[in-house]
């Protein structure tokens, strides 16, 4: 018996340990594993760069990379410091260091920093050299191969013991002073000056930045809280002064040297598109200027590094997409010429290279061969991989096709078609879109374009659907589609026949769009798709009209201080689940920091894709006013400068009733059943004209805001009636902060005079702001006739400010507590009317709750 009890334990045992084996199996193969290569790529002495032969030596030249081991066939993404690999150096590097790493040369990017003191390569080139005699004069042949087998050597080293990658993060960082568009156009549309990457002219200079990406991109890996491997993008000539002999990776270059020894971490640059960008505007061509750009771009790097976002990672969240194209040749290359300038001996050997390269183009052309571009797709992340000296707008519009993703762009992989223009460029002239400088025909900017739509899978609806307002007999609907053009909202009601409102998407409203629906049956539920070209993109969507007769009873959600984290999501999942009939967002939702037009539109986009919040809002109507961040600086009033770029973005991205005067500000009210509620502007206005009611004292509200408010609030039906403000009704907040109701007393007892004079019953304050929830029990009786209620809601983030714990006379509660909002129902049919705030946390727990009747805050019972 005891025999027999071992063996069937044994048994156990070892099915157990199969069991587990089994599952180890299963979830090694979901790791993603990281190997990272440096090798030296610094010619010998006497070995051809671009333009001079190396003479001495400066700081070295690397070939570096990493790869990207899942699932499928490894995946190798791989940066030169060498000016251009093009034709047979691509198809030469891609094989070996495919070979290498167990995996195709479709799947391996290989790409140049492009830098002017350093080497080329191009072994098909170079072969149509050889029976002239003159092969290996243009760059040293023998050793770009070897620099090819050392690659190869140290990626079978690195994935003997890589590291298994259990996270990614993702960073932007703006690089200033740095980045300059070359092209100069004149009032005639033509390039009137070209901006070189050293240019000496303070006239030429002076001309603004132009069209640039001031942003660099990181994408990290890491172990745990160990980060494997850091690549970095940024987009610009990297040269500041060359031609001396001495090869040198210059600032982009040097700045990621520095990063990594300042990190102890990988660090792989890719040069953007930057075909059409240097540092002309900041650099002159010092020597000191080398330091001071690299000390820039390291400033962007680390900016990049600290603003790192990290998300889980496994094999499912990598992928790599290949499009096959054809490059259009430009006209001019003309294959007799270049067959002749081949042969002639009395030609330079680098212009006889060029005659070979651009043969052997045609020949690749002829035969109907591909390039491929290609994406890297790292969960939110993608990485495009292009060929040639790419003008930053194909960077950009990369960018704007996909805003929901993090979309970085190596430009310089395959050399040979040179620089590669937007086509409007190649008809305003210049030297880049000149015939020695590009060898593709406009039609490039269609190919490519092309390709990385379907690289990037482009969604044409890219934010939203969002519910805007909404009556018994309309409603509005938001969303964002990737490009200009005709989309259709299509609304039916139940199974019967759909009716189609066309709306047109336009850059210059950031393809904002909302459709305004009239005519609709009350408290009748529809179903709303988006369409393109009768191609159905948002479907399965509804919104439910208001009752002829009103709501007795209505849930309104507010809340204050959100980010696009988890934190913040759970809030908005709970909110959902409170079932509320209109969502009230008091500001700093999002977080922007910033007047930029473009910066602006990002950052409302990024907020319409929250988690948890983008859910919410598809069918609850969204109104909103905004606070300091949102409007573009902490704390700040209505003298900023560029306010109107923060109000112009506002105004695309949300669907109000209405904005303001029309002009200015962003003021608006709704109703829901008892509740009509007054979404104040505290901003725009604030500090920039004399106060209506005290000529000597700054205004908060401005005059006409101030009209506005005192006419529709004596018009008001409504049992309760909300002020919603971003900033407080109160002065309790932390020292030296000014941006509260307590600073402008003068405008706050008009208010409340104003409210006992016309008798207006049911007023109730609400604020967000200052990271802390917080109810008070104003003493307003002898100015307004009754005790008005302030309710403050802050954090939907977990970030409480411990110390805007400030006593004030008027204080019933005030809690610290993170990631909440404010739920406040109302319900007309009892007896009298009453209102109840609720507090709820990101667990759906009321933490704090209290009721007012419409008695109590009605001066005719008080």
């Amino acid at each position: 018996m005891g025999l027999c009890v071992g063996i069937e334990e044994a048994m156990r045992i070892s099915i157990l340990l199969a069991s587990i084996l089994s599952l180890s199996g299963s979830a090694w193969s979901q790791a993603v594993k990281i190997a990272t290569f440096e090798v030296d790529a610094t010619p010998p002495i006497g070995s051809p760069l671009a333009y001079d032969p190396v003479k001495a030596f400066d700081v070295p030249l690397s070939c570096r990379g990493v790869v990207i081991v899942g699932d499928g066939k490894p995946v190798v993404i791989c940066a030169v410091d060498w000016i251009g690999i093009g034709l047979g150096g691509q198809t030469e590097f891609k094989a070996g260091l495919a070979k290498a790493a167990g995996t195709t040369p479709d799947r391996v990017a290989v790409h140049t920093l492009h830098q002017h003191d350093a080497p080329r390569c191009n072994f098909s080139a170079d072969k149509l050299l050889e029976p002239h005699g003159i092969s290996g004069t243009v760059f040293n042949v023998d050793h770009a191969r070897k620099v090819i087998r050392d690659a190869a050597a140290a990626i079978r080293n690195a994935l003997q013991d890589a590291p298994i990658a259990t996270h990614y993060g993702i960073g932007r960082g703006i690089v200033e002073k740095v980045a300059s568009n070359r092209r100069i156009l004149g009032p005639d549309g033509k390039v009137l000056y070209i901006r070189w990457t050293a240019t000496r002219s303070p006239k030429i200079r002076a001309f603004p930045a132009g069209t640039i990406d001031p942003e660099l991109k990181m994408l990290t890996f890491w172990n745990g809280t160990q980060c494997l491997a850091a690549i970095t993008w940024y987009a610009t000539h990297p040269q500041s002064f060359y031609r001396t002999g001495m090869p040198t990776p210059d600032f982009p270059g040097l700045a990621r040297n520095t990063r990594q020894s300042a990190t102890s971490v990988p660090h792989i640059h890719f040069n953007g598109a930057g075909g059409n960008i240097g540092a002309g505007k900041w650099n002159d061509g010092s020597k000191k200027n080398r330091q001071i750009l690299t000390d820039r771009v390291a400033a962007g790097m680390s900016k990049a590094w600290e603003a790192t976002k990290k998300h889980p990672l496994s094999a499912t969240d990598v992928d790599w997409g290949v499009v096959p194209v054809v490059l259009p040749l430009a006209e001019h290359l003309d294959r007799n010429k270049l067959r002749q300038t081949l042969a002639d001996p009395k030609q330079k050997n680098s212009t006889r290279f060029f005659a070979a390269k651009n043969l052997e183009l045609i020949a690749r052309h002829r035969r109907g061969e591909t390039i491929g571009i290609s994406c890297l797709t790292i969960g939110h992340a993608r990485v495009l991989h292009l060929p040639g000296e790419l003008f930053v707008e194909y960077q950009l519009n990369a960018q704007k096709l996909r805003p929901d993703l993090f979309v970085a762009m190596a430009a310089y992989g395959d050399y040979a078609p040179g620089y590669i223009g937007t086509e409007i460029a190649y008809g305003q002239g210049g030297y880049e879109t000149s015939p020695g400088a590009s060898k593709t025909s406009p039609k490039i900017e269609g190919v490519l374009i092309g390709a990385v739509k379907k690289l990037l899978d482009v969604r044409h609806v890219s934010e939203g659907p969002v519910l805007g307002h909404i009556t018994s007999n309309s409603a509005m609907i938001w969303a964002r589609c990737s490009h200009p053009g005709m989309y259709g909202l299509v609304v039916r009601e139940g199974t019967g026949p759909g009716t189609k409102v066309l709306k047109q998407a336009s850059d210059e409203r950031d393809n904002c769009v909302v459709w305004e629906l009239r005519g609709l049956r009350p408290g009748t539920r529809y179903q709303y798709a988006i369409e393109d070209a009768g191609k159905q993109l948002i479907a399965n969507h509804s919104f439910t009209t208001l009752p002829a007769g009103g709501l007795d009873t209505v849930r309104i959600g507010f809340a204050s201080c959100a980010n696009e984290d988890k934190g913040s999501a759970e809030v908005w999942r709970q909110m959902h689940a409170a079932d509320p009939h209109a969502v009230v967002l008091l500001g700093d939702t999002p977080y922007i920091d910033s007047t930029t037009l473009s910066f602006q539109r990002r950052r409302y986009a990024e907020f319409a894709r929250a988690e948890g919040f983008k859910e919410l809002v598809r069918s609850r109507s969204l109104y909103s006013t905004w606070d300091d961040h949102d409007i573009g600086r902490n704390d700040t009033d209505g003298n900023l400068k560029h306010k109107e770029n923060a109000r112009r973005a506002f105004t695309e991205y949300r669907p109000q009733p209405s904005y303001g005067d029309g002009q200015r500000g962003i003021y608006t009210k709704f109703r829901r059943g008892g509740v009509e509620v007054f979404l104040l502007d505290a901003r725009y206005f604030a500090g920039t004209e004399p106060s209506p009611f005290d000529k000597d004292q700054p205004s908060l509200l401005g005059a006409e805001q101030w009209k506005w408010l005192l006419r529709e609030l004596n018009a008001s039906t409504a049992p309760f009636k909300i002020l919603a403000s971003g900033m407080v009704w109160n002065g309790a907040v932390r020292p030296g902060k000014k941006d509260h109701w307590g600073t402008y007393p003068h405008e706050r007892k008009a208010l409340l005079e104003f409210i006992g004079r016309e008798k207006i019953s049911g007023v109730v304050l609400v604020g967000g702001d200052i990271h802390r929830t917080r109810v008070l029990r104003h003493q307003t009786t002898s100015l307004a006739g009754y005790e008005i209620p302030e309710l403050i809601t802050s954090p939907v983030h977990d970030g409480v400010i411990a110390n805007m714990d400030v006593p004030h006379p008027a204080l019933i509660h005030d809690s610290g507590e993170p990631n909440t909002c404010l739920i406040i129902s109302a319900d007309t049919k009892a007896k009298p009317a009453k209102l109840i705030a609720r507090f709820i946390n990101k667990d759906g727990r009321a933490f704090y709750e209290t009721e007012y009747t419409r008695n109590q805050l009605s001066p005719a019972i008080n």
